[in-house]
């Protein structure tokens, strides 16, 4: 009599091809899951009959991987990145709010207001989307590692407009700007 416990289903591979029973388990696997494809990131959850990503075609197979105790966890580079990246911009915005009060009180006859409003709006600006970086941290964190990459990139990009345009407004409220 064979061994019907050894599997909690029975034996998958009695009636069905080891094919339909792998396609099976990733089917199970996925079910009511947010599984990301390891290649694109794309979201498997309730995926159905595929043996493939429906987003880039990478095959899907499930795979049983032991920790090992010489591995170290690698790091997440990426997420660090977009995050020194608003940190960085921020200290530059406190930077130049500190410079610009300064040169006010140096020089009363320079205006002051509009040189406020700016480093405080992009202070908001820094804050609010350090904190979606923070808030997203897991989301991000599943997607694939191009995808990733493409992220931090952005934030650094994001942070460089921030900075270049407070620049540009100090600029052309300066009085020595023609």
């Amino acid at each position: 009599m064979p061994d019907d416990h050894a599997h909690p289903g029975g034996n998958p591979d009695r009636h069905d091809p080891p094919i339909q029973a792998e396609k099976r388990l990733i089917e199970e696997y996925v079910r009511g899951r947010d599984m990301p494809c390891p290649s694109c990131g794309y979201n498997l959850r309730d995926l159905h009959a595929a043996y493939s990503c429906p987003e880039c075609g990478a095959d899907l197979v499930l795979r049983l991987h032991a920790p090992r105790k010489d591995r170290q966890r690698k790091r997440d580079t990426s997420f660090d990145s977009g995050l020194t990246a608003f940190v960085f911009a921020f200290g530059l915005t406190a930077f130049l709010g500190v410079m610009a009060l300064m040169s006010h009180f140096t020089n009363p006859a320079e205006p002051l207001a509009l040189a406020v409003v700016v480093h405080i709006s992009a202070a908001v600006v820094l804050v609010a989307l350090t904190l979606s970086w923070l808030h997203w941290r897991a989301r991000l964190r599943a997607m694939a590692p191009q995808r990733r990459t493409a992220m931090a990139v952005g934030c650094w990009l994001l942070a460089i407009v921030v900075v270049v345009v407070q620049g540009i407004v100090i600029l052309m409220t300066s009085p020595a700007f023609p």
